[in-house]
């Protein structure tokens, strides 16, 4: 059976469910413009405290790295003058007469200075030639004198050549590469920056030069130290944007291996125009946002112009922070599915609260209604029992006149059957007029329960003498039946409207009429449609025809008093209405399931009487 078409007892569900649109979707809309708003403010926020971080995370890596070079030129600025101060004593062309032990001594000086400093990974004496006079290297934490046998000449390598081509005063920082050793990168590899300073006699002549190797992995460890707690990920490149420190070992030091891929601005095109031109600054592109610094490591060094040296601006290194736009986006996709799943929380709630509203003005609205319903019903009962009081008065005559007449005539004449015809309509008149008594009346009946199979055996003896040929009865009782908890004329009413209604379906058709009488307890979702419990047990009466059936429109208005389909003086249009009042009024429900050109069934649920009750649901 389709509930969907005509329930009797269930609510609004389609006026609730517009009710709460209306209720939910004006607040819905600010909830989601408000956390729109705060999902961009915190957003930003986020993004503001990000970069503040990286700028902050870059300037101490900065810091770092320039402590770390100013203690290293100081370092070689004490070297070169303890050089000075013990070679070269007294104002002469040569060196002094102690030669040897002064070397022992000076040894000495470098050695106790890459054991205490532990960042410098050889300390040398070149002199004017290039040849090393003192070598100290550091091994495995210790510092090892080399061997004058196995002192080299480095009067070719580009450190000795400008470090003696600085001025007065001027230190030399080479730029930041591999460490060689006989033509080879020595492997591990060993990032190195090597510090020179010129030694001078006491009459200013160049004597050679101090060189410190400095281990550039120094910086980096440091640096990390400070900063790795923050998300970017911290490089360094050479102004030729070459990775000379980077997250992924295998792409630093391209420049020394000829690879010429391994470079910042390959990876990120176009940040690298304002990252190289500019000293320092934060950007943020389609690959990520990057922060950055610019260390200038040669500024007290110089280079020869004509007949002046320069500072050297133009030899730099970058320190660059990069995020890139995926980690953005995935700390951005987790913000957003937190405010998400706060949103969903309060439009939830929302719809809840809009549900209940809706539903409360439902019930609101329905308890209105039946109190309209039980006005109406009353006013018209009023006046169906002073209508049915005069039409009795008046049909009481008419029957018992028509009765003495037709008894005088011959069975056979046409008269007496004009007057049988008389008799039959007083008797469906009085049919009429206890259904409207019933439907009427101010006071229960004194039994209020009956037997339903009696009861449909007396309605079908008023209604079957006046079904036509073309109308077959079909009856499906079950054996035993409890009582009713309805009287037998209320229950008659009910049968004789349902029954009338079918055959009038059927009229001018070859059809069916079917009643079907049972016990049954409603289906979980017959339960719901019905506004019935679905634990009692009910008397499940069934009255289904094969007629026209009705239209949606039709099936939506049937239930209304004086509604009818048929002709003026055909119909009253209170049958169906009737029949809703008394199941209700019985603890009941009806429903009625109908289709164009397929027919109509209306079942109706009539609870037990309480003795029988008890013992059903038992």
């Amino acid at each position: 059976m389709n509930f969907s078409q005509l329930i009797i007892g269930g609510g609004n569900r389609n006026w609730v469910l517009r009710r709460a649109m209306l209720w939910f979707l004006p607040p819905a809309l600010l909830v989601l413009f408000v956390i729109y708003y705060l999902y961009i403010i915190e957003r930003d926020a986020g993004l503001d405290t990000l970069a503040t971080n990286e700028v902050r995370a870059v300037e101490i890596s900065k810091a770092i790295i320039n402590t770390e070079l100013t203690s290293a030129k100081s370092d070689l600025l004490f070297m070169r003058a303890v050089t000075e101060r013990m070679l070269y004593p007294l104002e002469q062309n040569g060196m002094s007469s102690e030669t040897n032990l002064a070397l022992d001594i000076l040894t000495g000086h470098f050695k106790d200075l890459i054991t205490t400093k532990q960042k410098y990974d050889q300390g040398r004496f070149l002199d004017i030639t290039g040849q090393e006079l003192i070598r100290v290297n550091l091994k495995q934490g210790r510092a090892v004198i080399v061997a004058k046998d196995r002192l080299q000449d480095k009067s070719t390598r580009y450190y000795f050549k400008d470090t003696m081509a600085l001025g007065a005063g001027e230190s030399y920082v080479s730029p930041f590469d591999l460490n060689v050793e006989y033509g080879d990168i020595e492997l591990p590899l060993k990032p190195m920056l090597r510090l020179g300073a010129k030694v001078k006699d006491i009459a200013g002549t160049a004597r050679g030069v101090v060189v410190l190797n400095f281990l550039g992995e120094t910086f980096f460890d440091t640096i990390h130290s400070y900063t790795r707690a923050g998300p970017g990920r911290l490089t360094v490149v050479n102004p030729g944007g070459y990775w000379i420190h980077n997250h992924t070992d295998d792409r630093e030091w391209g420049f020394m291996f000829g690879r010429e891929g391994d470079r910042f601005q390959v990876d990120f095109p176009d940040a690298w125009p304002q990252i190289g031109t500019n000293d320092s600054g934060q950007i943020q592109t389609p690959g990520g946002l990057f922060t950055f610094t610019s260390i200038y490591p040669y500024t007290d060094t110089a280079v020869a112009t004509g007949a002046r040296h320069v500072p050297r601006f133009d030899a730099f290194w970058k320190i660059i922070s990069v995020i890139p736009q995926s980690q953005l986006n995935e700390s951005n996709t987790v913000l957003l599915q937190r405010w998400i799943s706060v949103g969903a929380t309060m439009l939830f709630l929302l719809a809840l609260i809009a549900f209940l509203i809706a539903q409360a003005q439902s019930a609101r609205q329905e308890v209105a209604k039946r109190m309209h319903r039980l006005e109406t019903q009353e006013s018209l009962g009023r006046l169906a029992n002073s209508v049915a009081h005069e039409f009795n008065n008046l049909l009481v005559p008419i029957r018992a006149l028509s009765e003495m007449v037709m008894h005088d005539q011959p069975k056979e004449s046409s008269s007496r059957r004009r007057l049988e015809k008389v008799v039959e309509a007083s008797l469906r008149a009085k049919t009429l007029i206890e259904g409207i008594l019933v439907f009427s009346k101010e006071k229960p009946d004194d039994d209020a329960t009956c037997n339903a199979k009696s009861c449909i055996a007396d309605a079908m003896a008023l209604i079957r003498d006046t079904l036509p040929s073309t109308i077959k009865l079909d009856e499906n009782f079950a054996k035993a039946i409890p009582p009713v908890a309805c009287s037998a004329r209320q229950f008659r009413v009910i049968l004789v409207n349902l029954l009338s209604n079918a055959r009038d379906a059927l009229e001018g058709h070859v059809g069916t009429i079917t009643i079907t009488l049972n016990t049954d307890q409603p289906s979980s979702e017959e339960s719901d449609a019905l506004d019935l419990p679905n634990d009692a047990t009910y008397v499940h009466l069934t009255i289904n025809d094969s007629g026209s059936g009705m239209s949606e429109k039709t099936l939506q208005q049937a239930l209304d008093p004086f509604f009818t389909t048929k002709s003026v003086g055909e119909g009253h249009g209170l049958g169906l209405y009737q029949v809703h009042m008394l199941v209700n009024g019985a603890g009941g429900a009806l429903s009625i399931d109908s289709a164009p050109n397929v027919g109509t069934a209306a079942t109706v649920w009539l609870p037990l009487s309480t003795d029988h009750a008890d013992l059903a649901n038992t």
